[in-house]
This record gives structure tokens, sequence and C-alpha cells, in this order.
């Protein structure tokens, strides 16, 4: 009986069957959809093991390794002989970078480092202790507060605040470097402790290695890192933020082939961070190698003439002599032969950092940077003369056997215009007007030409256009960055005319000079200067060139337009101003080889008589291969162009064509080239003061 009515209450009631068929169905349903889900999740995991296993183990893998740039080393620059003037060391350096949102302990961390890194400031014999307690007191925080008595806690201090210098230098989230050149117990000290070292990296980077020193310093130009100012340019051509990149002269100009192709080197960590294998992936690869048209033997030679002949004349009088500048250049190629200036500088000072690169700039390379080659303006004086006597010539203002007289001076508008301590000279043509550097000829032609034109900025206009031919107030084209057209003046008076034809207008750089005395002396075209006249693939060995990639050939930039036969007159005149009477007669009194000189004295302190001293030339005077600028500034007083940068010109030629002393080497001041003020340049012009610009 109970079976039975159990079986009675399990078995549903006819109104019940419809609701128990929708929960079955409903069950079923949900099975079915769990059995798709598991059945697809099971297919999912048997594509991700058997078909992409390999493909995302390998990803893992990846996700484990750090690929980590190798600096590329920076080609060389090479002289044109081969012999190597630039090249690379390796060095470890540390540096230090605070992220944004990152919130380091400076101080902490750079008395950690100050513990770790050697430091000239535990070395008496470099960093006196009197001189660490000095810097020490000056700086605010200490001036309040007694410093350490024990010495050794003294120089930790002071080492620490100048890692802090360098920490806090510059742009805050740029990389700063700390110390460059860190030795191998550096090194192992500074690993150990990295991860206790917040935003601080120890980094492999090629250090340029300057092998002269103190040798073509505003050619070579030197590199620095990266700045906040050009950090998004750098970047997108795919820098790393602490390379270093060229910021003058070659290494500047020629950035993009110097500049090598970073490797990679792989760092596989486990877990923890701990790396566990390295492996070079990508092997960096040095940029290409410069080529320089200069020879490294005649650069030495020069750059040690200018000291010695600026030290000489220091000696003479109340001009500082503060500066001298030598150029000379190939006149029918445009290769630069030499580009020297002094005072210079050691290019490796760069390689420095923090305190120790302060101290040295402030010491060394402050107010020596500027390439017054390139960039300076200089009045030429009467080195402009043989350009007014060619417009002369060319415009049909004088002929050139015409005869003026020079009276020692002469009335333009209402006040007079004097030659050279108001010396007449007579008689003077085309030829020795230049011989003797009358100003009264120059005159003339000017005042002849606005005679012509109807106004000042007429006449002014006419002139520009034609001395731009030889490359006057026009950029020469030379491959270094940043180069002037010098300086011009705006002041309209019609005396200006007079003093535009005697170089006391305008003023203009020295590679223009070298430019336009180029295309005298080649018959009239205006080639353009270059340092460079070839790039190298790297060489296979450790010496000598590799495969030639482009070389750079002479370039025309234009043809003046003047007749042949007066530049041969105004070379001629260049020629006689080397003879007898001559204002260049004392400085080449028995050169063997003749040459064309031009001299210029330009007044820059009327009061205590002190002068800039120039001469342009080229040699030898029929078939010349050479032409050459050199300008000193500062001249003691009685010192012309004659005197004073003749004896340079002398000396650089002797060294360039192996006369006598300089044949062996030995560069040194030949007896009677212009030791006196009264034994070289005797005719010598003193043009009037400057105009104000």
């Amino acid at each position: 009986m109970m079976e039975q009515e159990l079986e009675r209450r399990e078995r549903p009631s006819e109104e019940q069957k419809p609701l128990f068929a929708r929960i079955h169905r409903r069950f079923n349903a949900l099975f079915f959809v769990a059995f798709l889900f598991f059945a697809a999740l099971v297919l999912r995991l048997a594509v991700v093991q058997l078909v992409h296993g390999e493909q995302y183990a390998r990803e893992a893998e990846a996700n484990s390794v750090k690929r980590i740039p190798i600096a590329a080393p920076r080609g060389w620059i090479l002289d044109r002989n081969g012999e190597v003037l630039v090249t690379n060391e390796p060095v470890y350096t540390v540096t230090f970078l605070e992220s944004e949102g990152q919130h380091i302990n400076v101080d902490e961390v750079a008395d950690r480092l100050a513990r770790l890194l050697d430091s000239d400031a535990d070395d008496p014999a470099k960093v006196p202790l009197s001189e660490v307690k000095e810097r020490l007191s000056k700086m605010e925080k200490y001036r309040n507060q007694p410093l350490p008595t024990d010495e050794a806690a003294l120089r930790h201090l002071y080492e620490k605040e100048s890692i802090l210098e360098a920490m806090r230098s510059g742009y805050r989230f740029m990389p700063h470097r700390i110390k460059e050149g860190l030795s191998v117990e550096e090194v192992a000290r500074v690993s150990e402790n990295l991860d206790k070292l917040p935003g601080v990296r120890l980094v492999v980077e090629s250090k340029r290695h300057y092998k002269r020193g103190a040798f073509l310093t505003h050619v070579l130009g030197y590199t620095k890192p990266i700045d906040a100012k050009n950090k998004d340019y750098y970047l997108a051509q795919g820098y790393q933020i602490d390379d270093k990149v060229g910021v003058s002269g070659l290494e500047a100009y020629y950035e993009a082939q110097l500049r090598g192709e970073d490797g990679v080197m792989e760092v596989k960590v486990d877990k923890n961070g701990r790396t566990v294998e390295m492996r070079e992936a990508a092997r960096p690869k040095r940029g290409h190698d410069l080529v320089l048209t200069i020879d490294a033997r005649f650069q030495d030679a020069v750059e040690r003439i200018l000291e010695e002949e600026v030290k000489r004349l220091r000696q003479k009088g109340s001009g500082k002599a503060d500066k001298a500048i030598a150029l000379a250049m190939n006149p029918n190629t445009g290769e630069i032969l030499a580009m020297a200036i002094y005072p210079d500088y050691d290019l490796n000072l760069y390689n420095l950092s923090g305190k120790a690169f302060s101290d040295a700039y402030k010491a060394h390379i402050q107010g020596r940077e500027r390439n017054e080659a390139i960039y300076g303006g200089f009045s030429p004086g009467s080195t402009i003369k043989p350009r007014t006597v060619l417009m002369g010539l060319q415009k049909g203002l004088t002929s050139p056997n015409e005869t003026l007289y020079c009276r020692g001076a002469m009335i333009i508008g209402d006040r007079p215009f004097r030659d050279f301590q108001g010396r007449a000279h007579g008689p003077v043509n085309a030829r020795t007007a230049l011989q003797k550097s009358c100003n009264i000829y120059m005159y003339e032609i000017g005042l002849r030409l606005t005679r012509t034109k109807d106004s000042f900025t007429a006449t002014l206009s006419e002139m520009d256009t034609f001395y731009a031919q030889f490359g006057l107030g026009v950029k020469t084209g030379i491959d270094l960055p940043g180069e002037k057209i010098g300086l011009r003046a705006t002041d309209t008076k019609l005396g200006n005319i007079a003093h535009y034809t005697i170089g006391q207008y305008h003023a203009y750089t020295p590679i223009q000079l070298l430019q336009y005395v180029s295309t005298i002396a080649n018959g009239g075209y205006r080639m353009r200067p270059f340092l460079v006249k070839e790039i190298r693939g790297e060489s296979e060995g450790t010496e000598g060139l590799g495969p030639v990639l482009a070389v750079r050939k002479p370039e025309v930039l234009g043809r003046v337009e003047v007749d042949p036969r007066y530049l041969q007159v105004v070379r001629e005149g260049m020629r006689l101003a080397t003879q007898k009477g001559g204002t260049a007669a004392g400085a080449f009194a028995g050169f063997p080889i003749p040459v064309g000189v031009k001299t210029g004295t330009v007044q820059v302190d009327t009061k205590r008589g002190i002068d800039n001293a120039l001469m342009i030339g080229f040699a030898p005077f029929d078939k010349p291969e050479i032409a050459f600028v050199v300008i000193v500034t500062d001249v003691p007083k009685g010192y012309t162009g004659g005197s004073a940068a003749g004896p340079i010109a002398r000396r650089m030629l002797e060294a360039y064509f192996g006369l006598g002393a300089s044949a062996k080497g030995n560069v040194s001041s030949p007896s009677g080239a212009g030791n006196s003020a009264a034994s070289a340049g005797a005719g010598e012009e003193n043009a009037p003061a400057v105009p104000k610009r």
C-alpha cells in the first residue's frame, strides 16, 4: 500500500506534465550550451598548444630578453695623407636620469655614488684641501653651519656636492653625465650597487679622441650630448637620448656621415630580473671616415708660426696681439690647405664632465670657441684695393697706364681725405698704386663712379654687385656650419664711398678674403672652398683607408665679368708690392719664389695707435698653387700689414715650399723677415678709422 502511495505521489499529475516538460527542455538546452562552451575551450587550448605553441613560447622568451642598444663609434677623420686625426675610445660612463613621475632622493644617490667613484677631490695634488674648503664654504647650504673637521669627510662632502651639481645641471628630465672613463674597479663597484642607485645607469659609449690635442681645433669641432632643445629632432632620427652628436666644425657638418649604426645586445633575465645570458645580436657599425684636404704637417707648421709670431709681437709694444688667423687654399681647386686660429684649445677637454669640465672651460676654452675664419667680420683695409682697381678698369673709369698724381690728400665733400701719414706718392698708375697702396688713387675711382650714378644708394649697389663676384659679402659655401657673410655698414654719407674703396666700410670674413684673392690668382674663377675631399667606408684593419664612397670635385661657383688683361694688371701690381718700394718689400726680401701680395692696416684705437694687420697673396706668381690670408688683431704701435702679417705669410710659404729651416720641419723666424716695424712695410698705408655700424 505504501509503495503504491509513493509511486502515485512521484508520478506527475496531468496538470503538472506540461511544466515538467518545459523544465526538461531547458535543462537539455543548458547542457548543450555548456557542452559547446567547453568544446570550444578545449579546441582553443588545442590550437594554442599545438598550432601557436612555439610562437607563444618565443614571445614569452622575448619578454624575458632586453634589447639594449650598443652605441656605434663615429667615423674617423684623417688628413690628406691618411694620418688619423680623430678616432674613438670605448669608455664606461655613469649617467643619471630622473624620469617624469619619479621621486628620487638625489641627495642620497649622490652620497652613495661619491663613495663608489674615485675622485680628484681625494688627491691633494689635484685639489688642495684649502680649495675644497673654500668652494664648500661659498655654497649657501654651508654658510651657516660648520664644515667637517676630518679631511676624509670634507673631501667626501666636496665630491658629493660635485655629483649633485652634475645631476641638477641643465634640464631635469634629460640624462646627466656624472663621470666618464670609469676604471674597471669603479665599474664593478657601481654595477654591484645599481639596485640602490635609482636613475643611475652604466653605459658603454665611444669617446672622441683628438690625437694631436690642440690642433685644427676650429675645423674639426666637437661632440656633445643631445640637449633638450633638439631632443625631439634627434629621437625622430633614431638617436638614443644619451647619444652624443656633432655641434661644431666638421663633426656637426658631416654628422650624418660620421654617425654609425648602433648594434644590439640581447640580455636574458630570469623571473627575478637577474641576468642569465648576454649576446651581441647585431654588431655596431662605425660611421664613415672623412679624408681632409689638409696636410697635418703643414697645418702644424702654420699653427706654430702663428703662436711664435704673436708672442714676438706681444713683446714689442702696447698692442695685445690677442688673435691671429692664417688660411691657405689651392686657388685652382678650392681645397683648403690650412686653417689656423690662435689661440686655440685641446678638443679633448670636451670629454670631461661635471665640475672638471666647468673648470677646464673657464680656464682654457672660454673666449676661444668661435671659428673666426667663417664667423668673424674684419674690415679688410687696403687688401680690398685690387678689387677697387679691377672695378675702375672694367667699368672704364681708368686705364692700366693712366697716371694720377698723388699729393697725399684730396677734398671729398667738405673734408680732406689723406693718404697714410699724408704721404704724397707722386705719379701712380694701376700697378704702382697697388705697389705703394695709394689711397688717393682709390678715392678717385670711387668719385668717378659716383658721377655716373644718381645717388649714393645706386653707387653702393653697383660696388656691392661687382665685389660680390669675388665672394665678398656673400657666403663662400665652405663645408662648415654657420658661415656668416660678415658685417654690412649702413651709414649713407657720400664720403663712405671713399672709405669703401680702401676697405673701411663693410667687414668680411677671412674665408671670403681667401676666396677673393684666389679668384684673382686663378684668372677669375670663384671656387667653392672645401675641407673634405673624400668620404670612405670603414677600413678592415686598425689603420689605413677604407673604400671610397664619395669624392669631392672642384666646383666653380662663377666667373667674374672682368677682362683677363685687367686681372693680369692687378696681379702685376701685387707682385710689385713685394719689390723695392712696395709695402711688403721688407717681408719678402730675398724670397726665392715670386709672390703677389696686398697688405692692409685697419685702425682699431686711434688714441693708443693700435691697428689690425692683414695680408693676402698667392704663389708662385706665374702659376699659383697656394693663396693665403693672414690677419693679426691689435698689433703694437708702428706695425702694419707688411711688418706684422708679412713675416707670418713668408714663413707659411717657406713651410709650404719646404724652404730653409722649414724644409726640416723646424719652422723658425727667418732672418730679416720683418723683425721690426721699420724693416718691413715702409710704405704701408694707415687708413681712416672705421665708421660706426
